[in-house]
């Protein structure tokens, strides 16, 4: 009878585990990056708080800002991004697709142009940028 209790313990307290990380927990903070796009070199930043991001590219006159949502169920993994503020100010209001990975410590997006209505179907496929991030030490 004694075991059978513990059985019953065992079982309850596997139930009870905690669900695993979302991808959404899994990004926040802060990302330094390589930059594969353009000439294939330069560094780049990226903030996540909550829904918000904040991207640095290399050229200090490319940054934006903008709320995102994540699309966890899809292959590749999707991220759709409204940029609610940047450099560019043609680029405020336009929706920006990406697919990303989170795998071994690093995050890896590729993604197409603000107003772009395509996803990107692979990384480093045509027409989009992709840049790998490690996560910032605090």
């Amino acid at each position: 009878m004694l075991r059978l209790g513990f059985a019953v313990m065992l079982v309850a307290a596997a139930g009870y585990a905690a669900p695993p990380k979302s991808d959404s927990d899994a990004l926040q903070g802060k990302w330094k990056g390589q930059d594969s796009g353009n000439d294939g070199s330069g560094s780049a930043s990226l903030v996540v708080t909550g829904a918000k991001l904040e991207f640095r590219g290399a050229d200090t006159n490319e940054w934006y800002k903008a709320t995102f949502t994540l699309q966890e169920d899809k292959t590749p993994k999707q991220l759709i991004a409204v940029v609610t503020e940047s450099a560019a100010p043609q680029y405020v209001g336009k929706t920006a697709k990406a697919i990303y990975q989170l795998k071994e410590g690093k995050l890896t997006i590729s993604a197409k142009e603000p107003g772009n209505p395509d996803v990107p179907t692979a990384f480093e496929g045509p027409d989009a940028r992709t840049i790998v991030f490690k996560r910032e030490k605090p």
